[in-house]
């Protein structure tokens, strides 16, 4: 199963059952179960099979969706600390990856990694 569910797999003007959602997300049916149970993810009725708007889904997985980390020009993600950082030091070292590319490599002000 798919760390992050395809939320560009669902069609708008479809309703899907808990079976359709998983498979066309990639996550297991247990998941969609809680996200209806949690009662964020809205049912079209209380019948059975339960149905879900393709609209209300899409709309549910955006909420869901982690805003974007922008960095500044002086900043690295440290992987341990999971935050935007300077370098420790103000000193960055660029390493040669290829024939035409560069990794940045810096130590973490906070963590020191």
């Amino acid at each position: 199963m798919a760390n992050k569910p395809n939320w560009r797999a669902i069609k708008i003007h479809r309703s899907y059952t808990v079976d359709e959602a998983s498979r066309a997300l990639g996550v297991c049916k247990p998941t969609v179960r809680r996200w209806l149970k949690s009662g964020k993810l809205p049912v079209i009725d209380s019948q059975r099979p339960a149905l879900i708007l393709g609209s209300e889904l899409i709309a549910f997985l955006n909420v869901r969706r982690k805003p974007k980390q922008r960095l500044r020009i002086d900043q690295c993600l440290c992987f341990s600390c999971k935050v935007p950082r300077s370098a420790a030091g103000r000193m960055a070292e660029l390493v040669h990856a290829s024939v035409s590319t560069f990794n940045v490599c810096m130590l973490c002000e906070a963590c020191e990694r």
